[in-house]
């Protein structure tokens, strides 16, 4: 969520944020909402303050019981003189009884009160009371106004409190603003390549694709996956369900080693949780739900990491977090088909492994590059080439301030009008992971703060995110860059500890036919 501070202060700045996302006018819409209810609200918060301090004003102080009056000392009387001792007298006769000269009940006089009845009805008196002990004139004048103006607060607090509910979605429906390092551009055309890694293969025959290969091999069935779940979903078999167990392995070995904390989260997910993120209400289309228990199939394992601290406020401390997660993720995408949705790289459920990083606003741009490397060294260890984009402003995600994608070389891929891959018959770059510095904006959405040392106030700290990497296009990769014209399939030393085959042999030739062709 943007900064309330500054869409209110510097509204110019917001908005040229949004022209270089190159918005569209129902955001730009959303904004001017927004700041025309902020002026409403801020105009209704001055006149309830003005209430309150009127009411404050009217308000009679509380009553100062008079001390208790202090009893003077009691005087001394002198010693009495001493008398010479008096004469023994005769008896004296016995009187007859007399009644007793004290007070009782039974005589109809009551005892004296308790002190709780005597001042019961004290302050009341104090404060209500006239001179003669009635409610006085000015009273229940002062009495109707105090009314007044106690309904008036509470109306005012009840404006208040509707306009806030109208204002949140309209700031759930405001992009993030791009960083300034950020190219300017409206479209992925604009992105700019910083640099390549690794050598590009080169065939001397027409590589496959990877489905080609997949079915050919026997591990990758798309038919089946259709019949049990509609299009779009995967179906990996026998060594290649292992193949892919085997790259979360390795992935999660790595981030373990370089200090990530691994976690196993649930797939299910709130929507409070999926509107921290900023991934409701903006991508709700492309959320599978489950309505009768109002959850949601998670889009990516950075919802569940990010969130892991949600409304809590960390010590500084405890900064950086790190923390990764192998899990699936669901997705509707619901875009048509193309050279891009088939086989495993543009699937509904599909495998990653998820790296992010939490860090105050000084080492956010420390934490980027850690993620970075972090993405980078895993595609290294399967020597795998690949390149490293900075996204345009106009491309960014939702959510992020700055991001860079790591797009992996895939032999068997038709290449791309006018791209790298023309120098070849086939190939192109696709993009494989994407490393993302969000700032303050999931955290004030979040609502997680953490306590700078030395210091009473508490900030909102950077969510940053990379996946590490996605599965079905690091195998797919795998596939296409390590084909053999035999058809067998090699495999990178770093899988070594992780799968027991060294390759993937080719299929077996169709036995051959009968003369008459049966």
């Amino acid at each position: 969520m943007l900064s309330e501070r500054l869409m209110r202060v510097r509204p110019d700045v917001a908005r040229a944020g949004l022209a270089r996302r190159h918005a569209d006018a129902e955001t730009l819409a959303a904004f001017d909402a927004w700041l025309a209810l902020d002026a409403e609200r801020r105009a209704v918060a001055t006149r309830y303050d003005a209430l309150a301090s009127a009411h404050q004003r009217r308000s009679p102080p509380a009553p100062v019981a008079p001390p208790a009056p202090v009893a003077p000392p009691a005087p001394v009387a002198p010693p009495a003189p001493v008398a010479p001792p008096a004469p023994v007298a005769p008896p004296a006769p016995v009187a007859s009884p007399m009644p007793s000269p004290m007070p009782s009940p039974a005589n109809g006089i009551s005892a004296p009160a308790t002190p709780d009845a005597a001042g019961a009805g004290y302050a009341d008196r104090v404060i209500h009371a006239g001179p003669t002990g009635a409610p006085s004139a000015g009273f229940v004048g002062a009495t109707s106004a105090a009314g007044d103006e106690r309904a008036a607060l509470a109306e005012a607090r009840r404006a208040m409190a509707a306009i806030e509910a109208r204002m949140r979605p309209l700031a759930l429906r405001l992009p993030n603003l791009p960083d300034a390092r950020v190219p300017d551009g409206a479209d992925a055309r604009a992105n700019v390549e910083l640099r390549r890694w690794g050598e590009l293969p080169v065939f001397p025959f027409t590589p496959l694709s990877h489905e080609e290969l997949g079915v050919r091999l026997g591990i990758l069935d798309m038919t089946r996956a259709t019949r049990l779940a509609g299009p779009r979903f995967p179906l990996l078999m026998g060594v290649g369900a292992r193949l892919a167990r085997a790259l979360a392995a390795l992935m999660l070995d790595l981030h373990h080693a370089c200090g990530y904390v691994e976690v196993a989260p649930p797939h299910l997910l709130r929507a409070a949780t999926l509107e921290g993120t900023s991934h409701l209400p903006r991508h709700q289309d492309d959320l599978f739900a489950v309505p009768r228990d109002g959850l949601y199939l998670s889009p990516t394992a950075e919802a569940q990491l990010v969130a892991l601290h949600a409304g809590e406020t960390l010590p500084e401390r405890a900064l950086p977090l790190a923390y990764t997660a192998h899990t699936p993720a669901f997705r509707r995408e619901s875009s048509t088909g193309n050279a891009q949705s088939h086989g495993l790289i543009r699937q509904r459920q599909f495998d990653k492994v998820e790296i992010v990083r939490v860090a105050t606003p000084e080492g956010a741009d420390a934490a980027f590059e850690t993620l970075l490397a972090d993405a980078e060294a895993v595609l290294q260890r399967l020597a795998l080439p690949y390149r490293v984009v900075m996204l345009c402003a106009g491309d960014l995600p939702f959510s992020a301030q700055r991001t860079y994608d790591l797009e992996v070389w895939m032999a068997g891929q038709p290449a791309a009008d006018g791209g790298a891959g023309s120098d070849v018959p086939r190939g192109r770059y696709v993009e494989v992971a994407s490393i993302s510095d969000c700032g303050p904006f999931q955290a004030r959405r979040l609502n997680m703060r953490y306590q700078p040392t030395g210091a009473a106030a508490t900030r909102y700290p950077h969510t940053l995110n990379a996946s590490a990497l996605a599965i079905g296009r690091t195998l797919a990769a795998l596939l296409e860059n390590n084909q053999r014209a035999d058809g067998s399939v090699a495999l990178p030393d770093a899988l070594a500890p992780y799968l027991a085959e060294r390759e993937l042999p080719p299929p077996p030739a169709p036995p051959p036919q009968g003369e008459g062709g049966s």
